[in-house]
């Protein structure tokens, strides 16, 4: 008997007013690009809820966002919380792997799928989300995305988790 590829759980689509949480699973961002991105998220119509996280500058390591548990408590937070529809990633650099250490994966895999967008480091939370969830993502922009193509590549993620059939 051959087995295919498992089928991932596609998220619902985004809507105007949806709640997205902010968060890091890795490094500080960096505050002025944070602001840029959390007003682009309100501009689409989202509704984006800072974490702690996402607000922690590298209080106890520099190239961290905070203590391994507070990264994977937000994360665990906004993964349970019903409010919450999405989870866009304030920014990657280095720290997922032990935020994945951290987190409490009980219960979780019972939850619905929901919208998981960002890249760098937090493809580990992606893929880990892809196999011990079953649930797709999305490798994307992140909030504090910058660069000179960031507003083209920012506006192709809200794009495709709003209107992913398009």
């Amino acid at each position: 008997m051959t087995v295919g590829p498992r089928s991932l759980a596609r998220p619902p689509a985004l809507r105007p007013g949806d709640r997205v949480a902010v968060l890091s699973v890795s490094s500080p961002a960096p505050p002025a690009e944070l602001r840029v991105g959390l007003e682009a998220l309100r501009f689409a119509g989202l509704e984006p809820v800072l974490y702690p996280s996402a607000q922690d500058g590298g209080s106890l390591r520099s190239y961290l966002a905070g203590d391994d548990k507070l990264r994977a408590a937000d994360l665990r937070s906004a993964l349970t919380d019903p409010s919450i529809a999405g989870i866009i990633f304030a920014c990657g650099g280095y720290g997922a792997q032990r935020t994945l250490a951290a987190l409490d994966w009980d219960g979780l895999a019972d939850l619905p799928p929901k919208v998981l967008a960002g890249y760098s480091d937090v493809t580990a939370i992606l893929e880990a989300a892809a196999s011990r969830l079953g649930w797709a993502s999305l490798h994307s922009p992140m909030v504090s995305s910058s660069g000179p193509t960031a507003q083209y590549t920012f506006a192709s993620m809200i794009r495709a988790l709003m209107n992913p059939d398009r």
